[in-house]
């Protein structure tokens, strides 16, 4: 399957709530959580940044450490990842994909600052450890093996398709269409428009208004997300606890990390982008 086809594929569906408690509570286990956060970190990061932000894989996991910015307003910094193509490893589904991802407030809480501290710290220059024969494409691997795992009956696997007995599917990408849902459904906020969320979503705009929405200012982003209640519907107490455990202490600044203003503005140079399989 593309990465391509995403929230446009008719036969994907988002997960139930259900279904995402039941992958979070069997997947990040206290052990296996441990092991993660030690070994590929990516293997935790990218779910939440599908599940709370509604990211592609691609999108965080070649991010490189420099596109981690922050803005400050008003004494309050807004950390933010600045996706764009500028590295030859790197590429996004559409212009609207060159966008700002705001790294809100339960992603801090579940260790995301001490990761990229920990990174800076041994002066990487990608956010994840990328391996030099499959890049990202490694990434989605382990996704794909528990979601097969818990749900035999609803994975998207050739084993599945090949019976056609199921009429819609569950994978990483079913995160996008639960962020979705959880972005459109109800405004929030005084920022919460159309265009600002469609600027977050990075969704390819259609029709005769069809065009590039430019970015959004991180510090509005930042508040539209942090408004909405995750946690009315899933369970992260567990997974907040045996991170908080591992960590030590939770980091909520970056005190090395200096902005640039205005920087979020910028467009960045568009590649051509073809579908990549994932």
């Amino acid at each position: 399957l593309k990465e391509d086809n995403d929230e446009e594929d008719p036969d994907l569906r988002a997960f139930t709530y259900e279904e995402i408690n039941y992958f979070i509570q069997n997947t990040y286990t206290r052990i296996e959580l441990k092991k993660i956060l030690i070994s590929s970190p990516y293997n935790f990061y990218i779910f939440l940044f599908a599940l709370l932000i509604g990211c592609r894989l691609r999108e965080t996991g070649l991010a490189a450490m420099n596109d981690i910015k922050v803005q400050e307003v008003d004494g309050v910094n807004h950390y933010y990842i600045y996706l764009n193509a500028n590295q030859p490893y790197q590429n996004l589904k559409n212009a609207n994909a060159y966008r700002n991802i705001p790294i809100p407030d339960l992603l801090i809480e579940l260790g995301f600052l001490n990761y990229v501290h920990k990174r800076h710290k041994f002066n990487a220059e990608t956010l994840y450890q990328l391996s030099p024969k499959s890049g990202a494409e490694g990434f989605g691997s382990f996704y794909k093996r528990h979601i097969a795992k818990l749900f035999p009956n609803n994975a998207d696997t050739r084993e599945n398709r090949r019976l056609g007995e199921m009429k819609t599917f569950v994978q990483l990408r079913s995160l996008r269409k639960n962020f979705s849902t959880f972005l459109f459904n109800e405004n929030r906020t005084s920022f919460d428009t159309e265009i600002n969320k469609k600027k977050i979503f990075g969704h390819e705009s259609e029709g005769a208004t069809s065009g590039y929405y430019e970015r959004l200012e991180p510090s509005i982003s930042s508040t539209i997300i942090n408004a909405i209640d995750f946690q009315e519907k899933i369970n992260f107490s567990e997974i907040r606890d045996i991170v908080s455990e591992f960590y030590g202490e939770i980091i909520t600044e970056l005190p090395w990390l200096k902005e640039i203003k205005e920087e979020w503005r910028i467009k960045g140079k568009i590649k051509s982008s073809k579908g990549r399989k994932v």
